[in-house]
């Protein structure tokens, strides 16, 4: 006799009607829980860092997108961010995952959204939404020691992050801090130069002297010394170098001067050696910019997965599509503009007015207000 599968019949319990059993209770259906702000931002900003790492230069060059290119993103970015900062929540704002996107993100815009040299200009001279403040940025050549100290740690935060999935692309890292490290002492050099320089200048103001204080020569020679010892430590954790990444030893060599202006003339000279060199672009800062830049974009797409607006579908029109891998790469800032989960209906169409926004987002990108994005109504 086969067993009975079914369930057990309740004593006294009638065939028909709800059971009066505390157990046997109609629970009411269960709901999807509501995203909170603070996760909403957290994945919106996950989902513009990708599409910041996401973006192509020109398809026949190597180069690197246009400052108009990252204009509209970085100004969305940075939205986002305040308004999580602002978000007073228990949970963790950003996952690890999220982290180490948005540090990749930061490092492009610090890089990228800049001309290597002054005379080099990546805003196209006709889209007339290149954010005002990128394009004033000052170029890498003139970035200053603290500025290039604060690239170099991110990039050894970057190294730390990655050591958990066991990243292959550590060595390629090691390397660009190393040539960071290389533009910090030039930027620290010059630096030191100009100021001695203007030192001697208003010393001369105040009380003209031919005589030379004794310790204006071993101050100015000191910081030529100390950049010297740093380029060769630099040389020794490098495989293979390029000579154009240090100023010439040639170059550095100082005369012991008797009076101070030959001390304030052989100071100018070497400054303006080295100007000669910005002038000339041998340092080899644009290959720097470009190799970070593609360097990023693949630490991205093999170590990351898919921020999770891509994965759930939403897109510029928010409607669903298949979930975007890290590899996939757009063509503009506009091409996968993600909206919350909380601007579309059920049906994972977005609403009409969401279609508005995102239209006048396009239009007019300085003007954009993203509260509808962060809304969890």
């Amino acid at each position: 006799m086969m067993p009975w599968l079914g369930p057990n019949p309740s004593p006294n319990k009638g065939t028909k009607g709800p059971s009066t059993s505390n157990n046997d209770e109609v629970q009411p259906p269960s709901t999807i829980k509501t995203p909170s702000p603070s996760q909403v931002t957290s994945d919106l900003i996950d989902a513009t860092c990708h599409e910041i790492l996401s973006l192509q230069g020109d398809e026949k060059s190597d180069s690197i997108p246009s400052v108009s290119s990252f204009a509209v993103l970085a100004q969305r970015l940075d939205y986002y961010l305040d308004q999580c900062l602002s978000t007073t929540s228990d949970e963790p704002l950003l996952e690890d995952n999220i982290k180490t996107r948005l540090l990749l993100a930061k490092l492009v815009l610090v890089m990228c959204v800049r001309s290597a040299y002054p005379s080099d200009d990546l805003v196209d001279s006709d889209d007339d939404d290149a954010d005002a403040a990128s394009q004033e940025l000052p170029p890498l050549i003139e970035m200053t020691e603290e500025e290039w100290k604060s690239l170099r740690l991110e990039l050894g935060t970057l190294t730390k992050n990655l050591s958990s999935v066991e990243c292959t692309d550590s060595d390629l890292l090691e390397g660009f801090i190393c040539q960071i490290e290389a533009f910090e002492a030039l930027a620290e050099l010059r630096s030191q130069l100009q100021l001695a320089i203007s030192e001697i200048e208003e010393d001369e103001s105040k009380s003209p002297s031919k005589k030379k204080p004794p310790t204006t020569f071993s101050f100015i020679s000191g910081h030529v010394e100390e950049y010297r010892a740093k380029a060769e430590k630099i040389n020794g954790k490098l495989e293979s170098i390029d000579k154009n990444l240090f100023v010439p030893n040639e170059m550095l060599s100082m005369k012991r001067c008797s009076t101070i202006q030959r001390v304030k003339a052989s100071a100018e000279s070497l400054v303006a050696g080295i100007e000669d060199m910005v002038a000339k672009k041998v340092f080899p800062l644009n290959y720097l910019q470009t190799s970070l830049w593609e360097l990023l974009q693949k630490l991205e797409t093999n170590y990351l997965p898919a921020p999770t607006l891509y994965q759930v579908g939403y897109f510029n029109d928010g409607s669903s599509k298949p979930a975007a891998s890290p590899a996939s790469r757009t063509k503009s800032s506009e091409a996968t503009t993600p909206v919350s989960p909380s601007a579309a209906s059920s049906n994972g169409h977005a609403s009409s007015r969401t279609e508005r926004i995102l239209t006048e987002r396009r239009k007019a990108a300085k003007k954009t207000n993203y509260d509808d994005d962060i809304s969890s109504d």
